[in-house]
């Protein structure tokens, strides 16, 4: 599965993924960077994720690697595209990458300073529960 942003983020694809929990690999046969999560101690199952940035937009391309290749020369492996655990992965990898959005980040400081000033405005439990003494 596939997502795309327009590539103008306050953080780099990837200091975004290491905060996910992802690490790079590289493949020596593909000669391509890549990021994995791994889900147990063993090496698979993983999430495997393919990054392609350029000028303007990022791709965050994931999958999930069930196991390893069996045949030898094949590239074909077991994974899954669309389960409903990369859906899930694919959701938490997006709420950390809207951090990084600048938009985003403008209207996630005024709420908090909304939500600050709400609690200034509230009248604390103690005047709630024995009223305003002057």
């Amino acid at each position: 599965m596939k997502f795309k942003v327009v590539n103008n983020l306050t953080y780099t694809p990837d200091n975004i993924l290491r905060n996910c929990g992802y690490f790079s690999i590289f493949d020596q046969k593909n000669q391509k960077k890549s990021f994995v999560r791994k889900l147990t101690r063993n090496r698979y199952p993983r999430f495997h994720l393919y990054l392609k940035e350029d000028n303007r937009e990022v791709v965050f391309d994931l999958h999930l690697d069930q196991n390893k290749t069996i045949y030898s020369g094949a590239k074909a492996h077991n994974a899954d595209y669309d389960s409903s655990e990369v859906k899930q992965e694919l959701v938490r990898i997006f709420q950390e990458v809207k951090k990084a959005i600048p938009e985003q980040l403008e209207t996630i400081k005024s709420l908090e300073g909304i939500q600050k000033q709400e609690k200034i405005n509230q009248p604390n439990w103690l005047i709630k529960l024995f009223g305003k003494s002057d």
